[in-house]
């Protein structure tokens, strides 16, 4: 029990209010946005699944996504052109960023103002939906991120007790977006592809497609 209390103190609870600032809303036209909670691993792999996902739903021509405390993968395929073009514009921004196949991602610096002021910069010029992976402790600037999205995802493992979700969703239930408890048990070859921008493996897309209709 008290393991499990910890991942949901790190995890998915909120934090004591703060003087943090409001987050800033986007327009009805701009493309979705999901926040990914959970465990580095399990958390990196449904977002960049997630993007890619929403990606196809949309017609849209790649997904973004970034990463905050999870490690954004390394293998890199050649870009498809929308990816390339929307990599070079978020360079040209400042913002890290790494096109493979039909996915951009970026990796969000550790300290959580930095990596909220560089995931609304990402969210604010990217003409793609974005997913964003968030695997470290919630704070205030965090929960200014999570108070943008369209959807927020739960990434359990299929081992954890079921009590975990529930006492994540309850944390949540104050934010607008609705949220979606998936879970991810893909290995590393799929878990590969999706990192790679190739696409969401079957089963896990299966289990995003409430996500993605939240999203879209």
């Amino acid at each position: 029990m008290n393991t499990l209390l910890t991942r949901v103190r790190d995890f998915y609870l909120s934090p004591a209010p703060s003087a943090a600032a409001p987050a800033r809303g986007r327009t009805a036209a701009a493309p979705p946005t999901a926040a990914v909670l959970g465990p580095p691993r399990e958390s990196a792999l449904t977002a960049a699944a997630l993007a890619l996902a929403i990606a196809r739903a949309g017609r849209w021509q790649c997904g973004l996504t970034a990463f905050w405390c999870t490690g954004a993968g390394t293998t890199r395929l050649p870009a498809l052109p929308g990816a390339r073009r929307l990599a070079a514009r978020l360079c040209a921004r400042g913002v890290e960023a790494a096109p493979s196949l039909g996915l951009v991602r970026v990796p969000l610096p550790d300290a959580p103002a930095e990596a909220m002021s560089v995931a609304e910069r990402a969210i604010s010029v990217a003409p793609a939906p974005v997913a964003l992976a968030l695997a470290g402790a919630r704070v205030p600037e965090i929960d200014a991120l999570l108070r943008l999205q369209d959807v927020i995802v739960l990434a359990c493992r299929p081992d954890d007790d079921p009590a975990l979700a529930h006492m994540a969703r309850e944390s949540l239930s104050g934010l607008a977006a609705p949220i979606v408890a998936c879970q991810v048990s893909t290995g590393f070859p799929g878990r590969a592809l999706a990192m790679a921008g190739v696409g969401a493996p079957g089963g896990l897309r299966g289990a995003l497609w409430p996500a993605v209709e939240a999203a879209t």
